[in-house]
């Protein structure tokens, strides 16, 4: 996560991406914050590009950008809200389906809805 300004994720991104330091790659994020709980982020998504949203970016933003409360991470794509409480976090945001195939997919008794 990288403080800065968000428009600059493509010229910073694919920099940090492949940077040495990081032999596998990495997952690039430029946040600015807007306001107390309100931040500005773009990502770069090592192996893709810039993405216009990521759930896992969210929550790696929130936590980098604040201790505990809520957060709304607005991104190109849409808003995502993310809470951190007592070392956890918690997203929420919409969801869209992408793929409809079933092959390999299986139940995980650990995931369930939110109230």
């Amino acid at each position: 996560v990288v403080r800065g300004d968000p428009d600059e994720i493509l010229q910073i991104g694919p920099l940090l991406e492949t940077h040495e330091r990081f032999p596998g790659r990495t997952n690039v994020q430029v946040v600015r914050v807007d306001s107390p709980g309100e931040v500005t982020a773009r990502v770069w998504e090592r192996g893709v590009g810039e993405t216009s949203a990521s759930g896992t970016s969210a929550v790696a933003v929130a936590a980098a950008t604040h201790a505990d409360g809520d957060v709304v991470v607005h991104f190109p794509g849409g808003d995502l809200r993310v809470r951190l409480e007592g070392g956890r976090a918690y997203l929420r945001g919409p969801a869209a389906p992408v793929d409809e195939s079933s092959q390999g997919r299986r139940e995980d008794p650990r995931v369930r809805p939110l109230t």
